[in-house]
């Protein structure tokens, strides 16, 4: 049972979500700090006022990008917190397109954004590519030994598909 504050912030570190805390430890700034160190989803069950706390806001969406969501409407607003979240949302297209579509009028002309959403996009891109690139040397490589497989023949046991360098 978590009685203390220190019960709750231990239990943080054990890997217990923010969401299932008694209500006052959402309520206390210490926890909800510590809270979103170890899950940035926490904000989401943060009251409004530390969805409004730049420094809490500050460390959810510096360790994961998907926080912006739970931010508040004026902090959405603020360029640190917006090229904070997307330096940290590199890896997920369909959010930074979704995210360039929402993003706040306040910011939307702004330079440092654009090119920010344009890295992020750019990123993407090229880490898909790389994959895509593997995939195909690898098929390349073993296009004969393949092509035998899949139609059902005989396959050189000895000729084992060979591995590509990103492999």
């Amino acid at each position: 049972m978590i009685l203390t504050k220190e019960d709750a912030l231990q239990v943080l570190k054990e890997n217990v979500h923010f969401k299932d805390l008694p209500q006052k430890f959402k309520e206390d700034r210490e926890v909800v700090k510590e809270a979103v160190k170890y899950d940035c989803f926490s904000l989401k069950y943060a009251g409004a006022k530390f969805q409004d706390d730049k420094e809490i806001v500050l460390i959810a969406v510096s360790s994961c990008g998907w926080a912006y969501e739970y931010v508040s409407e004026r902090l959405q607003n603020d360029k640190e917190v917006l090229l904070t979240a997307l330096e940290n949302f590199k890896n997920n297209i369909s959010w930074v397109s979704n995210f360039e579509k929402n993003i706040p009028t306040t910011l939307a002309q702004d330079e440092d954004a654009k090119n920010k959403i344009l890295e992020c996009e750019n990123a993407i891109i090229d880490h898909e590519y790389q994959s895509d690139k593997a995939m195909i040397e690898y098929y390349a490589k073993n296009y004969d030994y393949i092509m035998k497989v899949r139609r059902g023949e005989p396959a050189d046991q000895t000729a084992e598909p060979e591995e590509t360098e990103n492999e």
